[in-house]
């Protein structure tokens, strides 16, 4: 949480022994002494506060008839806040409420005053969107909208906050806007809008369901959170000294696993055009079908591909049944969290060790002095994005690791060949290198192959020992050799590199000179290289034409890449190029291949009798992989790469070594999705996107074994 007060009011907020003085200005005045009941501040996810208190004040001195007195007092500015008094510097508080008076009662004879108060907010609740009057109704359904975008033009078009695009905007946390912003462009979410009469705070709610956020006002200004967060961001434990009662329930009533999103409305008609449900037959066939639905008139999706998320949300969080926590604490120990913060929870008798929930509801009772909370388990997406780590249109595919997170990655993107290096931030900057194939040694030895600079024509090899900060070329290939498509290690100190023209180059002193050792026939080449099992060495075929169509072949070496022979034809005609290969056990292998069109591509599977007979089987089509991973739990995963069309990435799970496919929600609307296992049980996935902003996101999978 990000409030406007120094380490030293946290230092006390926390102490066993705090007493935080409660403040109540009118206009800067203190009238603290005159309430006679404080308020209750109260937030809540799911529903969108409007920043509406109340004060009871005794007015026996007739300390509040200015507001009879001067009309002009209704607009004065209202501030409700808890503080401490330093020893050294004085008094600093902390604002939990600034608004205006909005309705005023004076009663016993005109000795107490009820004052009602409104915030920043007050618009979006006066205010109406078009009418049936006025042109129909105001009209967003031109073109589709990102849901943020929307909301950032009623806020300040119509609800009359700052259009400040910075964090120092007065009225907004830019910095929490820009963050859902730039989530839609990732996701790519559209919505369409037609209101008329609808209030501005409707409108927002809706939205805000629609992509899972939570939209408060809090600490003076609008605020825009994640409904669902990743369970290992935890911002604190719950101190348990601070826990005056805890409460815990199971609610079955809540559970959702069958949701329906209605999608594209058409006013002319009345009519939705689209819809998009997500059933979960686990959940139902345990606990009955338990159905949700949402539909707009207002505002809704553009089409059913952007109602899915919705659906998938709700039936991914809501399938089960989840604790809920209730704990209230005493107000030095509760006021310190907000809506949608995530802490850890440790109650012996619950058996909960360090669990992690987010705050669903607060309640800041200042008259009793405590604060209530709701907490329910926090969850998280199956891909939480991270960061962004290239700002440039980078695509990666070919990716090599030279540290615990750091990378060298060869930019695919229209052709280009640039090596790009990540820091200790983790994000991507260019180098001065070219490649179109890496293989890290280790994470100081590097092999490059490729071009050595924008715009030559021959290809070299080249070494670096200081990962990839500099290099030095060890080998000049043929005139006639462009490219170097892969890279193998046979053994320690030798190392195969295939190159167009069919010509295979091997090095025997640890990649310190190359010699030609084979050159297959045809129009052919070695796309990829892979070793089935110790001895033997594959290499998948591309090929220099298309109109060819000489199909797929896998070139074999028992001799450490010296000798090479055309064993398995995979396919014996049509295009095809083996993308990658993945080891399932010594006789079981899966092959990933592409072409010149989508149907071109898929997935194999191999059907083993014996080393010198194999065939294969395809068990999935229309996608391809060029690097898999192998989960802990045994399941396998890849990111998909569509170079033909560009529809997007998606990731994609076996449960079954590679049998049957089952894909995930995409993660971007176009590019490259590379999988990289951490080592710890969660995975990162690069993803490139070529168009709509071209760049590369990070993003973070706490658990691999579930995707969607």
């Amino acid at each position: 949480m990000s409030l406007d007060v120094t380490s030293w009011y946290f230092g006390q907020i926390r102490s066993q022994r705090s007493a935080p003085k409660r403040r109540f200005l009118i206009g800067g005045s203190d009238y603290s002494g005159q309430v006679l009941r404080w308020p209750t501040l109260q937030y809540k996810a799911g529903t969108i506060d409007l920043g509406t208190t109340a004060l009871r004040l005794s007015n026996i001195d007739r300390s509040f008839q200015f507001f009879v007195d001067c009309e002009h007092a209704l607009t004065t500015s209202c501030e409700i806040s808890l503080g401490f008094t330093h020893p050294q510097s004085g008094d600093e508080y902390l604002v939990l409420f600034q608004g205006a008076p909005s309705h005023l009662l004076y009663g016993r004879g005109g000795t107490e005053l009820r004052l009602q108060m409104q915030g920043k907010t007050k618009r979006l609740s006066d205010a109406s969107l078009g009418s049936d009057i006025e042109s129909g109704g105001l009209d967003f359904t031109d073109s589709s909208h990102y849901p943020s975008d929307l909301v950032w033009t009623l806020i300040t078009c119509y609800g009359e906050m700052s259009s400040v695009a910075s964090e120092s905007n007065p009225d907004i946390e830019y910095t929490e806007w820009l963050a859902w912003r730039d989530e839609n462009v990732i996701r790519d979410v559209r919505v369409q809008a037609y209101l008329t009469g609808e209030r501005i705070y409707q409108v927002l709610n809706s939205l805000a369901i629609m992509d899972a956020k939570v939209i408060s006002f809090q600490n003076n200004r609008l605020r825009f959170r994640d409904e669902f967060q990743p369970y290992e961001d935890v911002n604190s434990p719950f101190p348990h000294d601070k826990i005056i009662d805890l409460q815990l329930s199971l609610d079955p009533s809540r559970i959702v696993n069958h949701f329906v999103v209605e999608a594209g409305y058409d006013a002319s008609k009345s009519k939705f055009t689209a819809q998009y449900t997500k059933i979960n037959s686990d959940s139902q066939q345990r606990f009955g079908r338990k159905s949700g639905r949402y539909s707009s008139r207002g505002v809704w999706f553009a089409g059913g591909g952007d109602a899915r998320y919705l659906a998938e949300d709700r039936v991914r969080f809501g399938k089960n049944p989840e604790p809920t926590l209730k704990i209230a604490a005493p107000l030095a120990g509760g006021v310190e969290y907000t809506l949608g913060d995530v802490v850890s929870v440790t109650h012996s008798y619950f058996d909960l060790q360090e669990r992690a929930f987010q705050i669903v509801s607060q309640a800041v009772d200042l008259d009793r002095g405590r604060v209530d909370l709701e907490l329910l388990r926090a969850n998280h997406r199956p891909w939480q994005f991270q960061s962004t780590v290239s700002s440039e249109n980078l695509l990666v595919r070919t990716l090599a690791a030279v540290g615990s997170d750091a990378f060298l990655a060869i930019n695919e993107s229209l052709g280009n060949t640039q090596v790009f290096r990540s820091g200790s931030d983790g994000v991507f900057q260019s180098t001065d290198l070219f490649a179109s194939a890496i293989l890290a040694i280790n994470d100081q030895e590097i092999l490059f192959g490729g071009k050595p600079s924008s715009g030559a024509t021959q290809a070299v090899i080249q070494r670096s020992s200081d990962s990839g900060s500099s290099s030095a070329v060890v080998s000049s290939l043929a005139a006639n050799i462009t490219k170097v498509h892969d890279f193998i290690e046979v053994k320690s100190g030798t190392y195969l590199a295939s190159t167009n023209s069919g010509g295979i180059y091997r090095s025997t002193d640890g990649g310190s000179s190359w010699n030609l050792t084979q050159t297959i026939s045809g129009a052919y080449y070695v796309q990829r290289f892979f070793s089935p099992y110790s001895g033997t060495i594959w290499g998948g075929t591309g090929y220099s034409n298309y109109s060819l169509g000489k199909g797929l072949f896998i070139w074999e070496s028992q001799d450490e890449g010296i000798t090479w022979a055309s064993n398995h034809h995979v396919y014996s005609s049509g295009n095809y190029f083996a993308q990658g290969f993945h080891h399932l056990t010594d006789s079981e292998f899966l092959l990933g291949h592409y072409g010149d069109s989508t149907a071109a591509m898929g997935i194999l599977r191999s059907d083993y009798t014996s080393p010198s007979s194999i065939g294969w089987t395809q068990v999935i089509s229309l996608v391809s992989f060029t690097h898999m991973v192998s989960t802990t739990s045994g399941h396998l995963l890849f990111g998909f790469y569509e170079e033909i069309t560009l529809n997007g990435g998606s990731v994609y799970r076996s449960v079954d070594q590679g049998s049957s496919w089952m894909e995930s929600s995409r993660l971007t609307k176009q590019g490259n999705i590379r999988l990289v296992e951490k080592g710890d049980g969660t995975m990162q996935g690069f993803v490139s996107r070529m168009t709509v902003g071209p760049r590369t996101d990070l993003y973070r999978n706490f658990d691999p074994n579930q995707i969607f």
